[in-house]
């Protein structure tokens, strides 16, 4: 078995595939135009690059981005940050 930094690093893929469908820039083309509203676990996982039942409620450490996915599902504004810690920015035009 791996040290916890595995752990860390799945996670933090996890993170940044959330960001990229959030901003509209999905690597996974099946991701391409997604509708918030439909965003899951499942497709977080495998925008990351993972099987669809990497994130599990189940795992503390997973609890955060569980409770991200399903506010950004429910339109609920999120404060995400990018690798480096600054606020996430998206080129799509904003709603007013």
């Amino acid at each position: 078995m791996k040290s916890g930094d595995g752990a860390g690093k799945g996670l933090g893929a996890c993170e940044e595939a959330l960001q990229r469908l959030l901003v509209e820039k999905p690597v996974v083309p099946e991701h391409v135009g997604l509708d918030l509203s439909k965003l899951t676990a499942s497709i977080v996982s495998l925008e990351a690059g993972f099987d669809r039942g990497y994130l599990k409620k189940s795992r503390k450490a997973h609890l955060p981005i569980l409770a991200k996915i399903e506010a950004c599902r429910a339109g609920v504004p999120t404060r995400l940050k990018n690798a480096y810690g600054m606020p996430l920015t998206s080129s799509a035009p904003t709603r007013v």
